[in-house]
């Protein structure tokens, strides 16, 4: 799989999260200074579609 996919796929999602690939995979996202609980639901949401999109290329 390309590095780069899930890092482009969260930046098209709207998501500003950083993809570390050393020994273990890392997802550090980096929500806005005030955040709530919709915001949070939002950011899972959106990992976990970008995840499940990415895995289906593997």
């Amino acid at each position: 799989m390309d590095r780069r996919l899930i890092p482009r796929l969260l930046r098209e999602a709207g998501l500003p999260a950083r993809v570390h690939n050393g020994s273990a995979q890392l997802v550090k996202i980096a929500p806005w200074l005030i955040s709530d609980r919709a915001l949070f639901d939002r950011i899972a949401a959106i990992l976990a579609g970008t995840l499940a999109e990415a895995s289906a290329h593997i």
